[in-house]
């Protein structure tokens, strides 16, 4: 029997590179300002961060700054963190609209939806909620991250629309008994509790702030994750497998590739994170919902042209 219980298709494994890679992102751009800050202040010459600037690029040859100072420091410090909760938003929109583009293949071919009954659609603004409600799955799993998930969203738009300036909605929210119980346990060691913002205030945002939001949405997306692999069902999954492997404009290439059996069971054990313990019944199963055949020849199509 195919087991789906770890599962993951190109949303999920997309976040999650992402999620690994913006840690190593954050951490090297805060160390890297600080070395820079503490390099150019302690040096005897007081041009250094002038040569610096004309060193890092040929085109500046001309730096319009030559010396370190507070407010310069704080901006590159501050901006590692403002980055990387721009960037963590456009991932974590992408992981939603993957999700939605995978159940809409699900229902092509023809998996049935699940009807909701819970109610009238959440207020909440971000589109996991809806999400959530749109197709009937459970949220107490998450509900308890929404308002930090909120709280970031918010930060991420006055960063991108404000220049940074605090709106009246992240300052309301800032307060609020939710958000100190979401981000409980999120910035063990780090800072002491999430910074409150005043309206209009600039937002600094410390860079271990963008790792713990990095963290919620992990966490959130690992939880929608399961639930639409769950809603998808083995069928789909593997014929949404076989679509990235095989059928899809940009087809995604694993090290395989002496037989249509290698190819899919290789996917499946390292990409999509499904155990084959059985390397004839990922093959066997592509038979019985009939597309088998035409995995076979679009693998001879690609994989024979070698």
């Amino acid at each position: 029997m195919i087991d789906l219980s770890g599962a993951q298709l190109e949303p999920y494994r997309a976040l999650h590179y992402f999620h690994e890679g913006l840690n190593v992102h954050v951490k090297c751009g805060t160390a890297g300002a600080i070395l820079l800050a503490n390099t150019t202040a302690q040096s005897d010459d007081t041009r250094m961060l002038g040569k610096f600037i004309r060193a890092s690029d040929p085109a500046w040859n001309q730096p319009p700054i030559h010396e370190i100072d507070l407010e310069i420091y704080k901006n590159m410090y501050g901006a590692v963190g403002a980055y990387a909760i721009v960037a963590l938003f456009s991932a974590f929109d992408d992981f939603l609209n993957g999700v939605e583009a995978d159940i809409a293949r699900h229902a092509g071919y023809g998996g049935k939806l699940p009807a909701t009954d819970a109610g009238d659609e959440p207020d909440e603004d971000d589109r996991i909620a809806k999400l959530y409600w749109r197709y009937g799955w459970d949220i107490k799993d998450i509900k308890h991250l929404l308002p930090a998930l909120t709280y970031f969203r918010l930060m991420r738009n006055c960063i991108c629309h404000r220049s940074s300036r605090c709106s009246k909605a992240l300052s309301e929210i800032s307060d609020k008994d939710a958000l100190k119980g979401a981000f409980r346990g999120l910035l063990v060691r780090t800072n002491p509790s999430h910074p409150s913002f005043d309206y209009n205030q600039e937002i600094f945002v410390e860079p271990t702030l963008a790792i713990a939001c990095s963290d919620v949405l992990r966490k959130i997306c690992s939880d929608c994750n399961k639930k639409y692999i769950d809603l998808i069902g083995v069928d789909s999954f593997l014929r949404i497998v076989a679509h990235n492997l095989l059928f899809r404009a940009r087809k995604v290439r694993t090290d395989a590739y002496k037989s249509p059996e290698a190819v899919l069971n290789l996917a499946l054990s390292e990409r999509y994170r499904v155990p084959v313990n059985d390397r004839l019944e990922p093959a066997q199963a592509l038979i019985r919902i009939g597309i088998w055949k035409e995995f076979v020849r679009e693998f001879n199509a690609v994989y024979r042209q070698r």
